[in-house]
C-alpha cells in the first residue's frame, strides 16, 4: 500500500529507503509517496530468522507474510538496513544481525 505524506527534510535524507518518490515541498519539508511498511510485519520477518541461518522458502513460510511481493520488499528493507544478513547466491540463507536483534530487544514486551 502506498501513502502520501510530508516528511521533514532531515528524516527524508536518512530514511529514503521507505520512500518511492520524493518531491521537495515547502522549506525543510519533502512531499513523499511512501511504502506502507508496518513494524509488526518487520518483526514477524526478524522473528522468523532469529534461530540462525534459514533458507528463503523456510523464511517465507515461517514469517507468515502472505503476499510474496510484500515479503520481498521486507526482505530487501531488512538487508538494506542491516537487520538481516544474507549468505549464498544459489541457495540463500538469512540470519538476524546484531542490529536486528537489538531492534527486537527494544520492542520486546517483558511480562
Amino acid at each position: 500500500m502506498e501513502r502520501n505524506t510530508y516528511v521533514p527534510a532531515g528524516v527524508a535524507e536518512h530514511f529514503a529507503h521507505f520512500m518511492l518518490e520524493a518531491d521537495p515541498g515547502c522549506e525543510g519539508v519533502v512531499r513523499a509517496k511512501s511504502r506502507g511498511y508496518t513494524l509488526l510485519t518487520l518483526l514477524k520477518l526478524l522473528y522468523a530468522a532469529r534461530q540462525g541461518p534459514v533458507g528463503f522458502s523456510d523464511l517465507y513460510a515461517a514469517s507468515g507474510i502472505r503476499m510474496k511481493k510484500s515479503f520481498l520488499r521486507y526482505v530487501h528493507l531488512c538487508l538494506e538496513c542491516g537487520l538481516v544478513a544474507k549468505s549464498g547466491e544459489s541457495h540463500p540463507s538469512y540470519v538476524v544481525t546484531e542490529r536486528g536483534a537489538a531492534l527486537m530487544g527494544l520492542l520486546h514486551k517483558d511480562n
